[in-house]
């Protein structure tokens, strides 16, 4: 009797690399510009192709709509927290100026300010530039320019009360992670689990799709 062969299980490298692909296509789909509707069409005939149900498909365009509508609020939120953290960094620069001696909550302080500063004013120059050009407003620039903004100024206040006064730095700490990742679990929950749902049902699809089917397919492939 001949041996079977085996088949080769992905490791779990190649399903993150396998993941990640799919999380930046579903991602691109999702913008507003013609590039994101060509790639919203192939994306749906390849799931016609693979007899996804009609209801799945359906689902997954309305999920993605909704996506694309969300956009302009996200993009809106960083603008809005960018401009709030020019302004309190112009406010901050005084009194880092003014610590006298350093040590390291106060040296913490000024690494976390130089981050953030900088990352808030590329927000708007990148914003700018895609503006001047007709690109599509909102990608990753703007969302790790602001993310890293925002972590640095989080950290830089909260080295400044660790510096004035360690109860002060405690309780500020817990409240800017609570709401800081609260924060970012909404908009999570409100821009990217629509499109994670509809790539789970139509994995759930492929997974059901009769082998009779799929046999079928092969031969006339072939």
């Amino acid at each position: 009797m001949k041996e079977q062969p085996q088949e080769q299980v992905p490791t779990l490298r190649q399903r993150l690399q396998l993941g990640i692909q799919v999380a930046r296509v579903f991602s691109r789909a999702g913008r507003q510009d013609p590039i994101a509707v060509q790639i919203e069409e192939t994306l749906v005939k390849g799931f016609e192709q693979a007899h996804i149900s009609e209801k799945s498909i359906q689902t997954f365009k309305k999920r993605l709509e909704k996506v694309r509508q969300s956009a302009p609020h996200a993009y809106l939120e960083d603008t809005y927290a960018m401009g709030g953290i020019l302004i309190y960094c112009s406010i901050l620069l005084p009194a880092l100026i003014g610590l006298g001696i350093l040590d390291f909550s106060s040296r913490l302080t000024w690494i976390a300010f130089v981050v953030a500063f900088p990352c808030a004013i590329g927000f708007f120059l990148a914003r700018f530039l895609k503006e001047r050009n007709n690109i599509s407003g909102y990608g990753w620039i703007h969302s790790t320019l602001a993310t890293i903004a925002e972590i640095g100024i989080l950290t830089a206040t909260t080295s400044l009360f660790f510096h004035v006064w360690n109860v002060a730095g405690w309780i500020f700490l817990f409240w800017a992670i609570v709401i800081f990742f609260g924060y970012y679990y909404y908009r999570f929950a409100i821009y990217f689990m629509p499109i994670l749902e509809s790539f789970r049902d139509i994995l759930k699809d492929i997974s059901n799709i009769p082998p009779t089917k799929q046999g079928e397919e092969e031969k006339q492939a072939t």
